[in-house]
């Protein structure tokens, strides 16, 4: 089984997504994370193509893909559900940033009790109870998890490793 992390835009969220992995390491759980091509190159744009390249290559030809996203790695994972390139075998989202579309259709298209969807009670991209309203029209049997912060930070790694196993 592969463990990968779709971590947020900003570089901060490369420090962010290090601490998960070692976090996950103590617990004995392998965690690949992607880093973003801007991040190294410095430009401010996000190349979904080229970094769904880069998650397929990480995947290889593993069948059983556990996937964690944050916030721009939520809207990746999503396009690449729709577009049945990732098939998950569980999907744990962080910080959805928005209400758009292709969450409803790439949520539609799993398992619902394979889906988990933490959003900090006042993220400012994106409250939790607007975001459980939308979850839950998508499918009610997924799982809105609420944790109290009014940022866009997920710290959270004990309730990600629990999510996982």
């Amino acid at each position: 089984m592969k463990i990968i992390l779709l971590p947020g835009f900003s570089k901060h969220n490369k420090e962010w997504a290090e601490n998960i992995k070692s976090e996950f390491k103590k617990s004995n759980l392998d965690l690949t994370t992607i880093e973003w091509v801007h991040w190294a190159n410095g430009k401010s744009s996000f190349s979904f193509p080229t970094e769904e390249k880069k998650v397929m290559k990480v995947i290889g030809g593993e069948e059983r893909v556990v996937v964690l996203a944050k916030s721009v790695g939520t809207r990746l994972a999503a396009r690449m559900i729709k577009n049945e390139t990732l098939k998950p075998e569980k999907l744990i989202f962080m910080g959805v940033p928005s209400t758009n579309k292709i969450y409803e259709e790439s949520l539609a298209l799993l398992n619902p009790r394979k889906i988990k969807v933490i959003q900090n009670s006042n993220d400012p991209y994106g409250n939790f109870e607007e975001m459980r309203k939308f979850i839950k029209k998508i499918n009610p049997e997924i799982e809105v998890i609420e944790k109290p912060s009014k940022t866009h930070n997920y710290p959270y790694p004990e309730l990600l490793i629990n999510l996982v196993k």
